[in-house]
């Protein structure tokens, strides 16, 4: 395998030599693409759909042709709206799309082939872990358990990943080594730091898919990134929270309810089911029927919680029930949670893109201090 990727790579250093425009632009449509498959992850992991089937689809029901749906140029060519029913489609997708691309060209530019490639698969995992948690306060498994078995593989076969160039077949497992150890220990200081702040706060302070999540980040840049995306991404999130707190300032009258943890209020799970033709989209968050008992729209928050389709009586429709948890939500002037998911892959980024020349130094001078070498 390692005679055919240096085939491979020395393919790709000859083709960027006689055109070196090809391969960026490459990596940035490349990119464009992955970010929009990212929505559709984005978008019915947590309804619990697949994400192959069945094709993109506008609100209406209408599929999306395929040059409706080509990623950036489609939304700017139809102005952000559906050319079936004029709806409006969110800036969100094309920015999503946009930026994955930005961020697998600048891999492409920063980095050698095989840990440009390894950074374009950590970025896919931490976008859609990221945006993914903003919207619906969970990280699949996916992306946080399968980011950390697919880091663990990659660094085995390409130990380049963690730096390991020489070819020695011992570097294999070094580089293996490294990844675990990045996992484990990253993912151990995030616990430590979830038990003291529970303590500390007398509530959930963290969730156990930011744990994971750390487990991901770890298996691809190893122990001294995973500390730095933890505690670069507390500094992102004070920022973050900072931000907020004067938007509200300038906007006092703008403020958005969130739900409570389950255990700090009234917390009423309820199925809704209703038949749709197949192929249809599924609403994410259908209302709950106004005949519900305790059922008080403006006090409670809803969620979707899991989405199961089976086949209905009628010929070509099928039955779709939905199970909903409705919350107890704070007043007008609660500050809502802020995901700290997004923060800790932020973290990741930018040690990834930009900090972690700074980082490494820093931890060899305070090594040589420590122990005098």
């Amino acid at each position: 395998m390692s005679d055919l990727w240096r085939e491979f790579t020395s393919g790709l250093t000859l083709l960027n030599q006689e055109k070196p425009w090809f391969a960026p632009l490459l990596a940035f449509i490349y990119g464009a693409c992955a970010g929009s498959f990212l929505n559709v992850c984005i978008y019915r992991i947590p309804a619990g759909r697949s994400v192959v089937t069945p094709r993109s689809a506008c609100a209406c029901g209408k599929p999306l042709p395929w040059f409706d749906n080509l990623p950036i140029l489609s939304w700017l060519i139809l102005r952000g709206k559906a050319r079936c029913c004029g709806r409006p489609f969110s800036f969100r997708y094309p920015a999503v799309e946009a930026l994955t691309g930005g961020l697998f060209l600048a891999a492409w530019l920063l980095f050698p082939p095989v840990q440009a490639l390894a950074v374009m698969l950590l970025v896919f995992l931490l976008l859609g872990a990221m945006f993914t948690d903003i919207d619906h306060q969970i990280i699949p498994d996916r992306y946080s358990v399968g980011g950390f078995i697919g880091g663990v593989f990659l660094s085995f076969f390409f130990p380049a990943i963690h730096g390991y160039v020489s070819g020695l077949p011992q570097e294999h497992f070094q580089a293996m080594i490294d990844s675990v150890a990045g996992a484990f220990f990253g993912s151990a200081v995030l616990v430590w730091i979830m038990i003291i702040g529970s303590i500390a706060l007398r509530r959930e302070a963290l969730g156990f898919g930011d744990v994971k999540l750390m487990g991901c980040i770890g298996a691809f840049i190893g122990w001294k990134g995973a500390v730095f995306s933890i505690f670069g991404g507390a500094v992102v999130g004070c920022a973050v929270v900072a931000l907020l707190a004067l938007w509200r300032k300038i906007r006092p009258g703008e403020r958005t309810p969130v739900p409570r943890d389950e255990t700090d209020g009234t917390t009423l799970y309820v199925d809704v089911s209703y038949e749709q033709n197949t192929g249809e989209n599924l609403p994410l968050a259908p209302g709950i029927p106004a005949d519900q008992p305790f059922w008080k729209p403006e006090t409670m928050g809803v969620a979707t919680v899991k989405t199961e389709t089976t086949p209905a009586a009628t010929p070509g429709r099928e039955r779709v029930t939905v199970r909903l948890r409705a919350q107890t939500i704070e007043g007008e002037e609660t500050v809502g949670r802020i995901a700290f998911g997004p923060m800790l892959a932020a973290g990741a980024l930018l040690y990834v893109f930009w900090l972690h020349p700074f980082m490494d130094r820093w931890v060899a001078e305070t090594a040589r201090i420590i122990y005098g070498r």
